[in-house]
This record gives C-alpha cells, structure tokens and sequence, in this order.
C-alpha cells in the first residue's frame, strides 16, 4: 500500500474508531419499512380508502415507530404500470409532492413524518389521485434513530477516485452473480435475473432483496453521521455488467450457455481497457459542486441497512472533487484486417461507456458508443460522422457507415427512446407527463461527446456531419457543429399515424404542454417544416434527404415529405432528395453519392448552392400516396466544385454541371449563393451575373440583372446547366 492511501486508511479508520465510540452513547441508525405484503419489516400496515376530495388515502399504521424518534428520512416508494402516466399525484395535507430527484422514482415524504414521531398520532394519511399504481408494491421507509438488529452483512473493498467531474465507487458485492468468474455466459446471468434494460439487471427479488445503496457526506461517514449523509443511489446486484452492450444475435437469452465471446457477459471498465472483475459492483456520480466529500456503500436486505459496520473497507476518505464536463472511458479497442489482406479495409474499433446526467440525459444514466476508422483510408485531420444508428436498440448500431474515410461515432439510443429529437423525462420514473420536462437529450449528449472526440482525435472540425436515419433532424439547429446533414426528411413527426403515435408515446399529448414556453414544446420545437420557412435566412448544414432500407415511408409522415421538399425550396436552402412511396426506396443524389465516395469534399464554412426548381425534377406529390411519381430525386444529377469557389465582398462565383449519369445533356435550374462567407448582399442590392457554358471564356448562355430579396438572397432563375460544366458569376451591379 502506498504511503498516502496508508494515511488515508488511518484517517478513515480513526473517523470510524471515533464513531463507534459516539454509537455507544446514542442510538443507531435503522431503515425499515411499512406496507401491505413484501419485503417489509411492518406488513398489513397499508389500507386504502375513499379521499373526501376525491381520489384515495393512503394510511400507514406507524404505531411500531418510536414515540419521539428523530426520523433522518422517509420515503414513499410507489410502482406504477407502463413507463408513465398522464396524472399521478401524491399530497400531505393539501400540499402535493413532487417525485425527488434525481431518478423520480419516490416521495420525500420526511416531514410528515417528522411531525407525526413527535405527536400521539402514530396514523399517517397521505392522498393519492391518478391510476395505474401497485397497491400492493407501495411502501413506506423510515431512517430513525434507535437499535438495529440483525443487520445483513457488509460489503468490502470500496474504492472511490475521481475523475473529470465524476466520482467512480467501485465494492465487493455480498454475493456474486457471476460465481467467481470473471469470462461468465450471458445465457446464465440472464437466468439469474428478472430481465436487463438500459440501466442495468433487473432483479427477480424472490425471498428477499438486496441492495447496494450508496452516501455522500462533506464529513467523514461512521455510525453518528450516516443518518445525515445524502442517499444518493440505491445499486442493484451486478451493477459491473454492461447490458447496453449485449454480445448475443436476436435473442441471446434463450442461446445455450456457452463460453464463447459472441456470449460472454461484458463487463464495465472504469479505467481502460480494464473491466471490473468478477463481484464488484459500480456506481458513478456526477459531481455538482466543488469541494470535499466522503462516500459509503452498505448493504440492503429488505430495506434494512448495515449502518453499524462502517469502515475504511466501505467508507471512502476525503475526495477531493470538481465540477467538471464527464468524459468517456475507454471499455476496449479491437484491430481487424481487412478482407482478402486490403490493407486499405483494415478498422480499428473503440468501444465506450459515458455516465451522463442532465442536461445530456433525462436522469443519471450510463450510455455507450463507439468510435471506428480505416487507419489506412483517413486523413489527417479527418472528418467525423455522428450516425444515431437505430432507436429501438440500446447498442450502438454499426450498419450504417456514409463515409470509408471518416470517423465513425455511433451512440446508443436512451431508455426513453425519444425519436433522436427528445423524450419527456417523465419515462421510468412517477412523473406525469405535465410534471415531466421534455429535452433533445440524445443530441446535448452527442454535442458533448464531439467535443471531447475534437479533443482526442485529430478531427476536422469544417467536416463533421450527422446521419440522423428518419427522426433525428435535430442537426439543422447545430449549423456551428454539422456541416452535413443525411436523413429521412420527416420534418413533421405528427403527419403520419405510425409518428403520431410515437410522438404522443414519448412525448405525451399536446395537452401536456399547454402553458409552456415553445422551446419546451416539442410539437413546436420539433416541427422543422415551421422552423425552416419562418426564417429563410437561417444557415442549415446541407441537407441530404433519401429513404433507405424498410423506412415504411407511407406509415411515416409520408405526408409532410413534399411539403418539407418545397418549403427547402421557397427558402433558397441547399439540399438533395430522393423520392420514394414504398418501404425499399433506394433513390440517392448524386451529390450525396460523390460525397459518401470522397470526391465531392463539403466544409462548413464554405458557400454553396441552394438549387431549386429543376427541370430534372421528379414529382414528389402533394402528400397524398397516390399523388406523384413512385420514385425519383430532386437536384439528382447536380453538383458543384469546390475548388474554384470565388466567395469575396462583392463577387461570387462557382462551377456547377449535371452528373454524367443525368438523362439529359443540360437542364434549367434557380440558383441561389448560400453560407456565403464574404459575399454578403444587403436587402434590395442589385448584381449583375453571367453563366458560361463549358471552360473559363466559353459561352455566355444566361445573363442579367437580379435584386436581392428581403433575406438578402440572390436568385438566378432557370438558367442552364450542362454535363459540360458551367461557371456562373455573380458580381455587384455598377
């Protein structure tokens, strides 16, 4: 042991000698619980009946607490049916009580019981209006001073370090899952347990349960301070396991056991590349304010504590702590060549795990992702693509690479899974929808992991671009991160039925939201066919709009489709599409062709064309299925270079031509400059401009005179573009 954790461990166990001596002159700390039938120590101490007011009320029989008892905490634990509820209101007296943070999971209900210790009355009636609760499943718990008995073993080997705003907390659990074994078979673990989700195992809790539960103290944690520290979780059994990255194929829970590493149970790491061993258990928090603190962890065997049994074994020293942005750890790193020894194919693949809290999540709550490149393919500095990957998944999903020669970053969806455009944080916990906050969750978090990926891979920060599948449009608001944006285009989640449904899943009614402000709305905020028209002027990434594989475009908002096309058009923003009705669209711009190829090189602050209008242009309907062509693009066969752009005060000018594989030789198209970094035209300037056919000096085929509109666009209207290239100058009017 080395000389300062020797000192840190007498400092810890002379807190603890100290607090041992002041448990012998007062009572301990005890956590029991009140309830109809379960894991309590007080059962048939829970009845119901008819509120006055209406609803129910709850009355506990607290008779077997003691008269005058100091009462440290006090919670009411309530389980509701489904993922949440449209009301679910709790009240002591004529005061209702909002879920606590920050999982919302309980009622601090410890005043009341704080008065109710220190009066004859040992009755304690809270109301209740809402449905969908477990009768049965509520309980009362009650932290009072006075004398434990029986309490379960402890756990051992706690070790606590900080780290870039976040506190690790590693113990010995009392027992373990995974028998010793530090390779176990998934397909055995699951049998252990009720089920996973995101946020870990799911306890069966037949005959009893156990807990790991976790306190925080700016003092030094012993027997006399416990009841004052802060609980800040309660850790189910096998917390070291990773269930957002599951090695199975559909449903590993029913695969045969095996030691095989497709069905190893993966583990966390909270240092790199070092996963816990067999039996630690793992809770990270997330520091809110600088100091010093102490941390414990004790067991919980039906709610009742070991708060007697604190030592330096599983009581942290003081921690020096900061608030700090959290950063990833790495979990592994793999190497695989490529296919028939193309050295060019070979990819490197990191794996990790990042403990975020809110505004970045809904709640504390771990999520993982991964970064994957072709070392031999990338260049220095390279660009960086964010793919969402899949929403009804909690791995990252690796299916979707746009470009070879970038870097890929792949996150995982939320619990909530929100559309990639945000949820109420309502989910999993017992707020209302009313009560909840909805927030983009998904994209705060990716925004941070980009800026640490800029910190630690050499990244092009003028090519970082989204592939934000069919609902994840929340991109076009970071204009500042993204440069390109490639999606489905449903721009109005609520237009079709499939959409609807899910929007009013995740984010509850419209009615829930009455009263508050737009940017807490999301069937305002995320109406990106209202955000673009009613502000033409605002700089979007260039937007890649196609359907891909199973997009189910007819059950999906098919109907604001060509509304949206449209409104990218009136609005002079630069954009490709593809058209199609059916479930296998394959449609692809050219542009976006180029581009996923490397030829077609798109920064951001650099100009582009916004084209519209043009004479190649499919019929994308009216919204109607029936309307239009079946498939086909917009802007398909355009492109630009990107070499030879003019972009100074006063000037601007640019090659664009049709692709070779277009089925006509030229066509007519508008044009209008868009990011202009220099060339910035005021309202109602006049410009000059002149369209070449062919090499710098060929033909003039297109001239004239145009104004710049009340946004300070220039428009060119219908003028001609070849496969033989055509450069078009635009320049202040004298």
């Amino acid at each position: 042991m080395s000389v300062s954790r020797r000192i840190a461990a007498a400092a810890v166990a002379a807190c603890c000698c100290v607090g041992a001596w002041a448990a012998g002159a007062r009572a301990d700390v005890v956590v029991e619980r009140w309830g109809i039938a379960g894991h309590f120590q007080h059962t048939k101490t829970l009845t119901y009946a008819a509120a006055e007011e209406g609803g129910r009320l709850m009355k506990f029989d607290l008779s077997a607490l003691p008269r005058g008892a100091e009462v440290h905490r006090a919670r009411l634990v309530m389980s509701r049916q489904g993922g949440h509820a449209h009301t679910f209101r709790v009240f002591a007296g004529k005061r209702q009580l909002l879920p606590a943070g920050p999982y919302y999971r309980w009622f601090d209900v410890t005043a009341a019981v704080k008065a109710l210790a220190a009066s004859p009355s040992r009755a304690l009636a809270l109301g209740l209006r809402g449905r969908g609760y477990e009768p049965k499943a509520t309980w009362l718990e009650v932290a009072y001073e006075g004398k434990l008995k029986d309490p379960p073993g402890q756990v051992k080997g706690l070790r606590a370090f900080y780290r870039a705003g976040q506190v690790f907390i590693t113990f010995r659990e009392v027992e373990d899952l995974s028998e010793g074994k530090d390779r176990y078979a998934w397909g055995d673990l699951i049998k252990k347990v009720r089920g996973y989700n995101a946020e870990g195992l799911i306890p069966r809790d037949k005959g009893r349960e156990l807990r790991y539960r976790v306190y925080r103290h700016d003092k030094p944690i012993t027997p006399g301070s416990i009841g004052r520290a802060e609980l800040l979780a309660e850790v189910v059994p096998g917390s070291g396991f990773n269930t957002r990255i599951v090695r199975r194929i559909w449903q590993g829970e029913n695969r045969p056991s095996k030691l095989d590493d497709s069905f190893i149970a993966v583990r966390l790491a909270v240092e790199a590349e070092k996963p816990l061993p067999s039996g630690v258990g793992l809770y990270v928090h997330t520091v809110g304010k600088a100091g010093r603190a102490f941390y414990a962890v004790v067991t919980a065997v039906n709610g009742v504590e070991n708060t007697t049994d604190l030592s330096e074994a599983n009581v942290s020293g003081s921690i020096d702590e900061k608030v700090a942005d959290p950063e990833p750890v790495l979990q592994d790193a793999t190497f695989k060549d490529g296919p028939y020894k193309r050295k060019e194919d070979d990819v490197i693949t990191r794996r990790y795990c990042y403990w975020a809290v809110p505004p970045q999540a809904p709640r504390p709550v771990q999520y993982g992702f991964v970064m994957r490149w072709h070392p031999n393919r990338i260049a220095k500095p390279a660009a960086l693509e964010l793919n969402h990957g899949k929403s009804h998944t909690v791995e990252p999903d690796l299916g979707r690479w746009q470009r070879r020669d970038a870097i890929l970053l792949v996150g995982s969806a939320g619990p909530e899974n929100g559309f990639y455009i945000g949820a109420n944080n309502c989910h999993g916990t017992l707020k209302s929808f009313k009560q909840g906050t909805w927030g983009p969750w998904t994209y705060n978090r990716h925004a941070k992991i980009i800026e640490w990926a800029k910190r630690t891979y050499e990244i092009d920060p003028q090519q970082i671009y989204c592939y934000g599948s069919h609902w994840g449009m929340w991109a076009l608001r970071h204009p500042a991160i993204f440069s390109v944006f490639i999606g489905w285009g449903s721009a109005e989640l609520t237009k079709g039925f499939v959409d609807w449904n899910r929007a009013n899943g995740v984010w509850g009614p419209p009615s829930a939201y009455e009263g508050k402000p737009a940017a807490e709305n999301p069937y305002e905020i995320c109406n990106f066919n209202k955000y673009v028209s009613t502000d033409p002027s605002r700089r979007l990434p260039i937007q890649f709009l196609v359907s891909c594989t199973g997009s189910h475009t007819s059950e999906m908002s098919y109907a604001s489709l060509p509304k949206y096309k449209r409104t990218l058009m009136d609005a002079h923003q630069p954009f490709g599409a593809g058209i199609s009705k059916v479930s296998w669209g394959d449609r692809v711009p050219a542009a976006l062709r180029e581009y996923r190829a490397g030829r077609l090189k798109i920064v951001r602050d650099q100009s582009k064309p916004a084209f519209a209008n043009c004479t190649l242009d499919d019929n994308p309907g009216c919204g109607d299925i029936r309307s239009g062509d079946g498939g086909g693009m917009l802007n398909g066969y355009l492109l630009w270079e990107t070499e030879t752009i003019v972009d100074r005060p006063g000037r601007w000018e640019m090659t664009v031509y049709l692709h070779s594989s277009a089925p006509l030789a030229s066509c007519k198209v508008d044009l209008t400059p868009r990011h202009c970094q220099k060339f910035g035209p005021k309202a109602g300037a006049k410009f000059s401009f002149a369209n070449t056919a062919g090499p710098s000096g060929g033909k003039t085929v297109d001239s004239g005179v145009v104004t710049a509109d009340k946004h300070g666009h220039v428009t060119l209207k219908q003028i001609t573009v070849g496969k033989a290239r055509n450069r078009v100058v635009i320049s202040a009017a004298k």
